[in-house]
């Protein structure tokens, strides 16, 4: 699907009016001035993130907030939101992405000790998580 992503058609909001912003998932990008992209992320509830996401803070922290635009588009099926959002970052290899999703491992199980302290969990190939996991989620 992202091939068919053109960065400068996108929806878009200046970062003080992000008020506007609606409340659907999507894959959200964060540029700074000069249109250069710093961050791409993925929500349940748009408006909502954009509000607390550290890597926006860390853009905020480098420039002023009217310089900031966020771009995005909303995805229909929720469950494919982190498998577009993985391949968006991937294509776009912005600067606060910064891990290889390739080989980031995804929790998928996590054993509890006594008195609520985790102690081990199994982990997937992200690309193995997506086969495996994402079709059988429910929302």
């Amino acid at each position: 699907m992202n091939e068919n992503i053109k960065l400068d058609e996108l929806l878009s909001c200046a970062f003080n009016e992000r008020h506007n912003l609606p409340k659907f998932p999507s894959i959200y990008f964060v540029f700074s001035p000069n249109n250069k992209l710093q961050y791409i992320g993925a929500t349940r509830k748009l408006k909502n993130r954009i509000c607390v996401n550290d890597n926006i803070k860390k853009v905020l922290s480098e420039v002023k907030p009217q310089d900031i635009t966020i771009k995005y588009f909303p995805i229909t099926d929720i469950r494919e939101l982190f498998r577009i959002e993985s391949d968006c970052i991937r294509k776009f290899k912005p600067r606060l992405n910064r891990f290889n999703i390739k080989s980031s491992p995804i929790v998928t199980s996590i054993e509890k000790r006594e008195k609520g302290k985790y102690t081990s969990f199994d982990a997937l190939p992200i690309d193995n998580f997506y086969k495996s996991k994402m079709n059988n989620l429910n929302y």
